[in-house]
């Protein structure tokens, strides 16, 4: 009996799923305030990454929050107290000293923010590299546990690249919310002067930024559509890179002559995304540029108030640098603020394809309680009345050559299966049915059969690659569901008609039937012997440590 599904810390706080390739996720500001709920297991896997490193950010940025307000509050002082001695006359001596303070203060601030800029980019870059390759790993980790027909439908390799674009560069979006957190509270230390003098102008200053605000997020929305649709085309365009410049096409591409065809078919796509891009640049460069004068317009209407007051002689000139300077930061800070807020949220969008990616979950797993197996195998298997249809959503790869043993690629020969099937690709129909048969331990099956006849599928249903549509399989008279697949798989080597060819050591190629014995020379040595390929790996200049291939 299956695990019950559990609802996992991700989906508790995901929004709904993403929309599949080709849809037009045509996303509102509220599509993209509910995508924030991304950001807590965001912060949990960075936070289970180093603990540490993420405790020391968010103290260093609660320092440099305060900061911005001691340096402007002391250049007022300075100010001031320059006017004060200006304006002394003899025989009034002059007093330097409180002026030399604040210069001394002022020149402290400033190294301290540096010191603790310097070091919170140094903290974001190595949580940032560490966040990557622990999401990386996990990312592949999870990939592994996903069913074969999976990996042989177009929109779940849709998925899983945008879930890959997401393992680099999402700490900062981590980096974007904890500054929205520390200028936020340094808004909140400036805020407080310009409210005891004029709380108009912190309105006046949130009225005349919000249209900017509307409009990047607006263009935000677009471009994150733009490039969600182009999936599937992003991929082909890779893909045609690789084709058109690789050892392994090289050949092809020039006796076929198809360097032209492919050169042109990567030029009419990125001519096509350069294309989208640019419209959509200049659409948003104009209107930015239209919303940012009105930004701006209000800034100038708050500073001359604050002129006239300073000549009205309501306000000293220290007093007019402080106002001033807070005013223009508090500009910036909002400015900065709703912008990345925008930016965050699109960010949000872009993690949910991570997070869909890591909720996607296999539907051949293991029972609770697995029985185990059987070493050595008594009986064999049988076939009681099997059939497997693909599905329309999981046509199967290349079909491929399998051979079965009890011991995996580097043990004894047990039960043999040969399968020569070349490439087809199936349609929506049964692969095989009504299939019944015994196969004993220790014998030997050859399958033979017409394109398409279905022998891949047999091979792969032993293996347990895919589960039968009806029918079961048992092995030593125990459903083959109730063995535990990776514990199955181990017990079973294959061998691929278009087998990997692994760019590792002679050694490592020859372990890879089971890999846990990779360190293990005598019984890796052992099995080139017998496969005769002992002699062939001697004469290589590092014999066994020599790299297979030419990439590395």
């Amino acid at each position: 009996m299956a695990e019950p599904k559990k609802e996992s810390f991700f989906r508790r706080f995901l929004p709904p799923p993403a929309p599949q390739s080709g849809d037009d996720p045509q996303l509102g500001f509220k599509d993209r305030a509910k995508a924030l709920r991304n950001l807590p297991p965001l912060f949990k896997l960075i936070w289970e990454t180093s603990p540490a490193m993420t405790v020391s950010n968010l103290l260093l940025r609660l320092l440099r929050s305060a900061l911005p307000l001691a340096s402007l509050y002391t250049g007022k002082l300075i100010i001031d107290e320059i006017i004060f001695l200006a304006a002394l006359t003899a025989p009034a001596v002059p007093d330097f000293s409180r002026l030399w303070l604040f210069i001394a203060l002022e020149f402290a601030a400033v190294i301290l923010s540096d010191i603790l800029s310097r070091a919170t980019a140094l903290i974001d870059s190595l949580l940032g590299d560490r966040f990557s390759n622990a999401t990386s790993v996990r990312l592949m980790q999870h990939a592994a546990t996903l069913d074969l027909d999976m990996f042989e439908d177009a929109l779940f390799y849709d998925k899983l690249e945008r879930a890959r674009q997401q393992t680099g560069g999402r700490i900062t979006l981590m980096s974007q919310v904890l500054t929205q957190v520390q200028d936020s509270i340094t808004m909140l230390f400036l805020a407080v002067g310009l409210i005891a003098f004029n709380p108009w102008l912190i309105a006046l200053l949130v009225v005349t930024l919000v249209p900017a605000f509307l409009g990047e997020a607006h263009f935000n929305a677009r471009s994150y559509a733009l490039s969600f649709s182009r999936t599937p085309e992003r991929r082909e365009l890779d893909y045609i890179r690789y084709t058109g410049a690789s050892d392994e096409t090289a050949k092809e591409v020039k006796v076929f002559g198809l360097s032209l065809f492919l050169t042109d078919r990567f030029k009419t796509l990125s001519d096509k995304f350069y294309s989208e891009n640019k419209s959509l640049s200049l659409r948003r460069a104009a209107w930015g540029l239209g919303l940012a004068a009105i930004a701006s317009a209000g800034y100038y209407a708050a500073y001359a108030m604050i002129v006239l007051q300073t000549v009205n002689g309501n306000l000293s000139i220290g007093d007019l640098t402080f106002l001033a300077g807070s005013f223009a930061r508090l500009r910036s800070l909002l400015e900065g603020i709703l912008g990345r807020f925008a930016s965050v949220a699109d960010g949000a969008l872009y993690l949910r394809d991570l997070f869909d990616f890591f909720e996607m979950k296999p539907r051949i797993a293991a029972p609770l309680k697995p029985r185990p197996f059987p070493k050595p195998i008594l009986h064999g298997f049988v076939f009681e009345n099997v059939g497997f249809k693909y599905q329309p959503n999981g046509k199967p790869a290349a079909p491929e050559a399998v051979s079965k043993n009890g011991n995996g690629a580097t043990g004894n020969d047990a039960t043999d299966i040969a399968d020569d099937e070349p490439s087809a690709k199936p349609r929506e129909r049964w692969a095989n049915r009504h299939l019944s048969f015994t196969l004993k331990a220790g014998e030997k099956l050859a399958l033979v059969g017409e394109n398409g006849a279905g022998k891949t599928t047999l091979a792969k249903l032993f293996s347990r690659l895919y589960d039968p549509s009806e029918g079961r399989i048992l092995l030593d008279g125990y459903d083959l569901r109730e063995y535990d697949p990776i514990e199955l798989r181990k017990e079973i080597g294959v061998i691929f008609q278009d087998f990997v060819r692994y760019q590792l050591t002679a050694s490592d190629n020859i372990a890879i039937g089971r890999i846990g014995e990779r360190t293990n020379r005598p019984r890796i040595t052992d099995a080139a012997t017998r496969s005769l390929a002992g002699g062939v790996i001697e004469k290589l200049p590092k014999g066994y440590e020599q790299m297979i291939g030419r990439k590395f």
